[in-house]
């Protein structure tokens, strides 16, 4: 390996052993993230008997019920912490994966697919409160944008392997790309499960979910996430348009 390119790999890959493993474990959750957002829309439609009105409004109902369920589910994370919550999300997710293999029924898959969504909203944000304690102060951005590229890279991975089982017609071949993520996430669960933070994580005061709501007074605070609503439309968009498209 030339001195160019080591030297481009220290730049990138993350300073510390945790923080590296935080990385490989964005990867496989994402490869597994990629797996499904090619081949779900096959398997829904040509296994599942879902039509695409049903397969975009269970989709829908999914989504709302993720955002309604992320409040609580912050305060969840206050009280377990990040890491914790982070695992039981991964294994959460896999777990709903596993029942997306064999719905049958629009029901069945608007309620499977809701409670996949409630994990899938609490992962940012406990993946970002993880880096925060895994890296330094000046450290965090890289970290996140590390992890970004990461989660990319994971993306166009599961998407390339899922093209073979999607030339396929069969029921099982179909159903691997489902179950295919939810061993992905699995395997992604157990390394964040096994890190070592540097320090306990400072005590959190439990508040009620619903004092939440009082950031809404600063306006600023609003623009921002209202902006930022914008320029992340483009994971839904992905999501949606793969899945129901």
């Amino acid at each position: 390996m030339s001195p160019a390119v080591r030297k481009v790999l220290d730049a990138y890959v993350p300073a510390t052993r945790a923080g590296r493993v935080f990385a490989l474990s964005t990867l496989l959750s994402a490869f597994g993230t990629g797996l499904f957002l090619a081949g779900a829309a096959v398997f829904f439609t040509r296994q599942a008997g879902l039509t695409p009105t049903q397969l975009g409004t269970g989709l829908a109902l999914a989504a709302a019920f993720g955002l309604a369920a992320l409040l609580p589910l912050g305060a969840v994370a206050d009280r377990f912490g990040a890491r914790a919550t982070l695992v039981g999300a991964l294994l959460w997710r896999a777990l709903c994966f596993v029942g997306l293999a064999f719905v049958q029924g629009p029901v069945a898959f608007t309620v499977v697919a809701a409670c996949q969504a409630a994990a899938q909203s609490i992962t940012a944000p406990v993946t970002q409160a993880l880096v925060g304690t895994l890296a330094d102060e000046g450290d965090r951005t890289r970290m996140m944008a590390v992890i970004r590229t990461v989660r990319n890279v994971g993306f166009s991975l599961g998407a390339l392997a899922a093209a073979p089982l999607l030339l396929a017609d069969g029921v099982w071949l179909n159903r691997g790309v489902l179950l295919g993520n939810a061993v992905a996430f699995v395997a992604a669960a157990v390394p964040v499960a096994r890190l070592r933070l540097a320090a306990a994580p400072r005590p959190v005061t439990v508040r009620s979910p619903l004092a939440a709501f009082g950031a809404v007074r600063d306006w600023r605070y609003v623009c921002l996430t209202a902006l930022n609503a914008v320029l992340a439309l483009h994971m839904t968009l992905l999501a949606v348009g793969c899945r129901s498209g």
